[in-house]
């Protein structure tokens, strides 16, 4: 096996590893061009950022799990205490001022992503802009600008044909789609294309 391979597929082990949590509205998939590079989308349900679908790149060192910290960089500005405006990076160091190799995972790197939407720290914010404690009601407003704009240029939900589209409002109010018998199955599902 060369080194190359052998490198490659040491990280994707590290994937694995991710996989295996199941982390609520956190997805994942490498990069085709390198192991050290993953592209994801968080999903947020409920609270200030509800409905925001945020996508980001995360960018693994060299010498992982060895070196550094990842970095988890937004594709698109977020206003939020914990990304700088500018370069939009998670502030991924306060929640891990010194990454530990046996203690320390890309997955808490991600869990930490997800939950800096739902508990608020605006201690020492990156963002100097960010008055949620000084201004709440402006605080409010541009998160829900954040959000529209991240929702507006990440995400676009195809349409699917009429037919189709009744069937699963059928699906979703418990009826059979044929029939218009209650069903145990109850699902809404719908197609999302990422777009750059």
């Amino acid at each position: 096996v060369s080194p190359f391979k052998l490198h490659y597929w040491n990280k994707l082990t590290f994937f694995t590893l991710v996989v295996k949590q199941k982390l609520p509205g956190v997805y994942v998939q490498p990069s085709y061009q390198s192991a050290l590079m993953w592209f994801g989308v968080i999903f947020i349900w409920h609270g200030l950022y509800q409905d925001g679908v945020f996508k980001f790149t995360v960018y693994i060192p060299d010498n992982y799990p060895d070196g550094e910290c990842p970095r988890l960089v937004f594709d698109i500005p977020v206003f939020h205490p914990l990304v700088d405006p500018e370069s939009v990076k998670l502030d991924v160091k306060r929640a891990f001022a010194k990454w530990r190799r046996n203690h320390n995972h890309i997955w808490q790197v991600l869990m930490y992503a997800w939950r800096i939407f739902y508990k608020i720290d605006t201690n020492s914010p990156l963002n100097p802009e960010v008055l949620y404690e000084k201004d709440v009601k402006l605080f409010k407003s541009k998160v829900v600008e954040s959000v529209r704009l991240c929702n507006i240029y990440l995400i676009k939900r195809k349409c699917w044909r009429k037919k189709k589209k009744k069937k699963a409002e059928e699906q979703s109010k418990g009826l059979h789609p044929s029939h218009g018998k209650s069903s145990k199955n109850t699902c809404c599902c719908f197609f999302l294309s990422f777009v750059k």
